[in-house]
């Protein structure tokens, strides 16, 4: 791990903690991405998909130099997951977000949410910061807290239950205005 990532590996807020992917928290992980709704789209929901997603978000196997950058929080006492995917270095991220437990969202977990993005940009030097979710009502909240901006919508982009489903698409761009 170089040092720039290691800085992140302590704790960032009083809500979040550092994610220890032990094979019981990724059970768990497992079975909110099968079970939660609009959590995953169909394709996704099955065990194999499932399986390779967690082999791209936590890579253990795969060589370092090629591994992509992830960091994972955990939310509360395992209520959530919050995290950076895919982080490509003075370009861009995308934002994985999992909350669970849904009385853990409040004033303090924003705050912490906030400052922990705010120092990514900063740190990274990352321009675009992306976050996409079917759940547009609970995102809601999350984006504008955050200070997200709404990007778009992909019609039909999510299937749950054989439902299809719009995808909504959320952004945090560097020129919008500093990061706050």
């Amino acid at each position: 791990m170089d040092e720039k990532t290691a800085r992140y590996f302590k704790t960032p807020g009083r809500y979040l903690k550092v994610f220890e992917p032990t094979r019981e928290k990724l059970a768990i992980l497992a079975d909110k991405l099968m079970n939660t709704p609009m959590y995953l789209s169909d394709e996704y929901r099955t065990p194999e998909q499932i399986a390779m997603l967690m082999e791209y978000w936590f890579p253990f196997n795969i060589d370092k130099s090629v591994r992509p950058i992830n960091v994972f929080y955990e939310v509360g006492d395992f209520g959530g997951l919050f995290g950076f995917v895919a982080i490509q270095p003075e370009w861009k991220a995308d934002l994985f977000v999992k909350l669970w437990d849904k009385n853990i969202w409040g004033p303090t977990l924003a705050r912490d949410v906030r400052s922990l993005i705010k120092k990514f940009m900063i740190e990274w030097k990352l321009k675009r910061l992306s976050l996409s979710s079917p759940d547009d009502k609970s995102c809601k909240y999350f984006v504008n807290i955050c200070g997200f901006r709404t990007e778009g919508t992909q019609g039909k982009a999510c299937s749950w239950k054989g439902k299809l489903i719009p995808n909504f698409l959320y952004r945090k761009i560097l020129e919008d205005r500093e990061v706050r």
